[in-house]
């Protein structure tokens, strides 16, 4: 018998893994949107602390939840894009310099990029949440744990 809320396809994996009667887990997984079932299943076989903090931190804050040197760049340029998103909602104006000179910080942060394809899930995810109005979680702090 499949535990309550777990998706079907976690039986064989689960199984395999013999934690099909790790109630914690279980239950741990049928908190999750069924969406993501399988990828935080996939992650707490490899290291179930990290798949801890994936869960914990919004949806687009889960490719850069490590704080690595990329994820670090990518928060660098979201915040800069972010600023930018916030400033023309509230009406604020720049001049062209001023949008030259954050244009420059950006790419500036692209050149050392070493994983566009991160940047690229962080920004269209974040967009899709925002575009439906799906909490964001804290913009202001990074996902990763400090110290």
């Amino acid at each position: 018998m499949l535990f309550p809320g777990l998706v079907s396809s976690l039986d064989a994996p689960l199984r395999h893994a013999k934690l099909d009667q790790d109630v914690g887990l279980c239950t741990q997984l049928a908190a999750l949107k069924p969406a993501d079932q399988s990828e935080f299943l996939a992650l707490y076989l490899v290291d179930p602390a990290d798949a801890q903090l994936w869960a914990r931190v919004p949806r687009w804050q889960r490719p850069i939840r490590k704080g690595d040197k990329t994820d670090r760049a990518i928060w660098k340029f979201f915040i800069m894009q972010r600023l930018n998103m916030e400033s023309h909602a509230k009406g604020y104006r720049f001049d062209l310099k001023a949008q030259g000179y954050q244009l420059m910080q950006m790419g500036g942060v692209l050149y050392g990029l070493a994983d566009a394809n991160r940047l690229a899930a962080v920004l269209s995810s974040y967009g899709a949440m925002l575009h439906a109005g799906e909490d964001l979680g804290d913009t202001k702090r990074p996902p990763w744990p400090s110290g």
